[in-house]
């Protein structure tokens, strides 16, 4: 879905497809929202594939998609959100070798 729905320029005809395709296997919030931080980030990776820093502006977008109306639920049982979790993927890729992501991208 978020490769045909890429052309989509509107954010909110874009979020819409991903939801609507999404409601056809998952009834839960959290998984709506994070389809659209998914989604959205991947769609920019898609569109820019010259950008060189690429990577660093889908995580961008990421983060201001995971506090935005498209994607700030949180749980409210178990506190969980978007936003709590790329915090987390933030601080575990700060906290790791970075020689070791050079390792295995030569992985054969």
């Amino acid at each position: 879905m978020i490769v045909w729905a890429s052309g989509l320029t509107d954010d909110q005809d874009f979020c819409n497809a991903i939801i609507a395709d999404t409601e056809l296997t998952h009834c839960n919030q959290l998984v709506f929202d994070a389809m659209n931080v998914y989604s959205l980030s991947f769609r920019y990776l898609l569109n820019n594939p010259s950008d060189i820093n690429r990577a660093l502006k889908a995580f961008e977008i990421a983060i201001h998609t995971s506090t935005s109306e498209a994607a700030q639920f949180e749980d409210p049982t178990t506190k969980e959100s978007c936003f709590k979790w790329l915090k987390l993927a933030k601080k575990l890729y700060d906290k790791s070798d970075h020689n070791e992501l050079d390792k295995f991208q030569s992985f054969p």
